[in-house]
């Protein structure tokens, strides 16, 4: 982080005096000590392109990108936000959606073998921009790896429009993060798919023998598959049979109110009023920038680790802010100097909480 840091500094500082400027979008690619800057609408494409198949991170200012398909190489992608929140100078970074896929290769023997990428995501709005029908296609996030499974996925700080699975997962992480359509695993294994302080919509078609973790979170108007539930507070949704609730606040359901009663509940509240639970006079659990989700009575609702139920609590409390530095603005001179180089200026804000 601390080579980030330095590199983005030492960007901006070579580019700190310019006359007259215009805004622009742009992609900082970070391989090692080497650093690019790609500008323009396909910047985040021409800085995939470049990328090695070593990690390399790809810092994205505020601006909308097309959609990135084919993400085959292991990467880590920074937006400046995950929406737009003038209160803390934040700008969304949206990106028109994300197609992870498996890539093949031949071993010391000949024989084909399948590969997925370790993809990180950070600080984005993934939202591809269509409305109507729900069809696979309008996912924000889609996974396509039907040999192999997809290790080590994170999204961190995203706002999302649904993530499919067409394949296995193991270790995945979404955090501080929202889905607002389904997390649909498609009766695909999910080996340690852990959710910590997000919204989700609703989960659908995990199978048994899946390890689901959902931990602080509001879960909203659908459906969530079978799972392990913790420290959670469902609006309006239901958790389904063979599943295991701990200390989650149902507000205006009842005890035997789900579609199925999970195998384990313990510790649960039920069928209680937003007028009582939350802080905020008037609030109803929906998602927004400014939110802080805090409740009326947080010793009430106190969860399994000690902390208050719900993404104010746990791990990881709610902040939408990426943990890495952030391109808050940047600019591109509107002359070129005397060597045929346009200067640009990067406005980078470093935040270090989780």
């Amino acid at each position: 982080m601390k080579k980030i840091l330095s590199t983005l500094v030492a960007l901006v500082c070579a580019t700190a005096t310019f006359a007259q400027v215009s805004e622009v979008q742009t992609a900082t690619l970070i391989h090692g000590d080497k650093t690019s800057v790609f500008y323009g609408t396909n910047a985040l494409q021409d800085a995939y392109n470049a990328a090695a198949d070593t990690a390399d991170v790809i810092i994205l200012s505020n601006g909308t990108y097309p959609r990135l398909n084919n993400i085959s190489k292991s990467v880590s992608i920074y937006g400046s936000g995950m929406d737009n929140n003038a209160d803390i100078s934040l700008n969304a970074t949206i990106c028109r959606g994300f197609t992870i896929e498996q890539s093949e290769y031949y071993d010391d023997y000949g024989e084909k073998q399948f590969k997925t990428p370790v993809v990180h995501l950070e600080g984005l709005c993934i939202d591809n921009g269509t409305t109507g029908a729900f069809y696979e296609y309008l996912y924000g996030i889609i996974v396509n790896n039907p040999n192999t499974p997809l290790r080590n996925l994170n999204i961190v700080k995203c706002s999302v429009r649904g993530i499919i699975f067409n394949g296995d997962i193991v270790d995945c992480t979404i955090r501080q993060s929202r889905s607002w359509q389904y997390i649909n695993a498609k009766n695909h294994k999910m080996e340690s798919l852990n959710i910590y302080n997000s919204f989700v919509m609703g989960i659908s078609q995990v199978p048994i023998g899946s390890t689901v973790l959902v931990d602080h979170c509001i879960l909203g108007t659908s459906s969530c598959s079978i799972g392990y539930y913790t420290n959670n507070i469902v609006i309006k949704g239901y958790i389904e049979a063979q599943s295991t609730c701990y200390n989650n606040i149902f507000t205006g359901k009842t005890d035997n109110n789900y579609m199925g009663s999970p195998n384990i509940q313990e510790g649960n509240w039920f069928n209680i009023d937003n007028e009582v639970l939350w802080a905020v006079e008037g609030e109803d659990g929906s998602y927004g920038p400014t939110k802080t989700y805090e409740l009326k009575i947080p010793k009430k609702y106190v969860g399994t680790d000690g902390t208050v139920v719900g993404p104010a609590g746990g791990q990881y409390p709610w902040n939408v802010v990426p943990s890495l530095p952030r391109i808050v603005s940047s600019d591109i001179d509107a002359r070129v100097a005397a060597d045929g180089q346009l200067k640009v200026s990067l406005k980078v804000e470093a935040q270090t909480k989780e």
